[in-house]
């Protein structure tokens, strides 16, 4: 069988989540292929690194910059009317699967789930198409009758597709994917803190900020990412308490080693932690899908959500053993509403139905 999953590289957590999709299912079915491909580079094969740089460097500029330039497309409702960039996306990726046809297209993108599903209003039976939402919140550009399967992260995500129209059939309540973490794991009894603003390393630049949290008590790993400017800073100076990393691929042995994590509320991020049963300290983000996520922590009470500048004042609170019990408590609490092995059944049982 063939198996794709079309994602993308505007912050790391789409691909991340591709990723983790494609080792559960090959875990399931080793003799199936199972290929990621990117929407961008495959719809712009000449100007995708430019596109991904432009779109770096904007984030590191400001959100709402990025909101109004990159957000509206992806999370406006699929129309008759596809806007110019949609049109031209459409061209290629019908080309694309014109040349080689999936038996299954697993979408981790809105624009790409709305490509895929424009596809199969065209050719019903052309694929079954699963569509995996990576934030709490489902905004209507993820939304399309032609989708098979949703794999959605809780049960708010289920409601709002159930008010967007979308039968309770065809959701599936698993969480976002993530890559293979074991729960918090402590040897020692040094309170350990991971800060990490996603792939791009979205953090505060101040050498203030890490000067307070290097007398927090707390042994405390700083993952830049590709913030190359932010590790070369953070490597310059002299930390008593703080380990600076630059592009790690091993987060998930931090996270698991780690009694606190600081970061921006992306729904990857967010999810990684849950896994690895540790509280969030969250930036106050300015990104639609990730003031979703902030109500999503807050709500569930798995951590706190603060400006950046709040947040070293915050963490001696955080780090009493009354109130990491108590987030902890939380955080097992919701992943027992979690739909366990429902995919790992689907993939098994339902998808050569």
């Amino acid at each position: 069988m063939n198996i794709q999953i079309w994602s993308c590289r505007f912050g790391s957590g789409h691909l991340s989540a591709a990723r983790s999709l494609q080792s559960q299912i090959e875990k399931i079915r080793p003799f199936d292929q199972v290929v990621i491909k990117d929407l961008v580079e495959l719809s712009f094969p000449k100007t995708h690194r430019l596109i991904y740089h432009s779109y770096q460097k904007l984030v590191v500029t400001g959100a709402k910059l990025v909101s109004y330039i990159y957000g509206d497309s992806p999370q406006r409702p699929m129309s008759d009317r596809p806007s110019p960039i949609e049109r031209l996306l459409l061209l290629n990726v019908f080309e694309q699967l014109d040349d080689s046809l999936p038996d299954v297209a697993i979408a981790t993108y809105s624009l790409a789930t709305k490509a895929l599903a424009r596809y199969k209003q065209t050719y019903p039976d052309a694929f079954r198409l699963i569509t995996c939402i990576t934030d709490v919140e489902a905004h209507p550009g993820w939304i399309n009758q032609e989708t098979d399967l949703y794999l959605v992260a809780c049960e708010a995500t289920r409601q709002d597709l159930l008010r967007q129209g979308i039968s309770d059939d065809k959701i599936l309540v698993q969480g976002i994917p993530v890559r293979d973490i074991l729960p918090a794991d402590k040897t020692d009894s040094v309170y350990r803190i991971l800060v990490t603003g996603g792939g791009l390393g979205l953090l505060p630049s101040s050498e203030r900020f890490y000067r307070e949290l290097d007398v927090s008590g707390a042994q405390v790993t700083v993952v830049c990412g590709k913030n190359d400017k932010l590790y070369r800073k953070l490597s310059r100076l002299q930390f008593s308490h703080i380990e600076v990393l630059g592009y790690c691929e091993h987060l998930g042995r931090l996270l698991s080693q780690a009694d606190l994590i600081i970061t921006k509320p992306g729904g990857v991020t967010t999810f990684e932690a849950i896994t690895a049963g540790v509280p969030l300290l969250a930036f106050t983000p300015s990104l639609p899908q990730e003031q979703s996520n902030a109500r999503f922590i807050l709500t569930h009470q798995l951590g706190e959500v603060l400006p950046k500048e709040q947040v070293p004042d915050k963490v001696a609170e955080i780090l009493q053993p009354d109130r990491l019990a108590h987030y902890r408590q939380n955080i097992d609490r919701f992943r027992s509403t979690l739909g366990s092995g429902g995919f790992d059944h689907y993939l098994r049982s339902r998808l050569c139905s």
